[in-house]
């Protein structure tokens, strides 16, 4: 058998120049459509997959944004609570006593109020 005749056996209609079957265009199509949704379904999850971890990541700058926000809040508080403890000191309240003119009791009297006050 010649490689020719061989051909023919296998695909006549392509050696007497007919059309392709239809069953084998629908095969055709059919892989076509199926190569085209696999990609297509590709694409959408690439795109989807994309999306997810871009809005991930601006969660994370933001989320990295407050917590430095925090710390300087953190800090500030620290250093306000160190001057308020510092001028409640008895040192800080007697030096601003003796700005205001004031001068040390040396000498405490107490009126006992139970034994009561005399009143016109």
């Amino acid at each position: 058998m010649s490689r020719s005749y061989a051909m023919a056996l296998k695909h006549p209609h392509l050696t007497l120049g007919m059309p392709v079957p239809v069953g084998r265009r629908i095969g055709e199509a059919g892989k076509i459509g199926w190569m085209i949704f696999v990609g297509t379904a590709l694409v959408a999850c690439l795109g989807t997959y994309i999306f997810v971890v871009n809005a991930s990541a601006k969660k994370g700058y933001e989320l990295r944004a407050q917590e430095t926000k925090l710390e300087r809040l953190k800090e500030t508080v620290s250093v306000l609570e160190s001057q308020t403890a510092e001028m409640q000191s008895i040192h800080a309240l007697e030096s601003q006593i003796s700005e205001l003119g004031y001068v040390p009791v040396e000498q405490v009297q107490f009126i006992d109020a139970a034994r009561g006050i005399a009143m016109k």
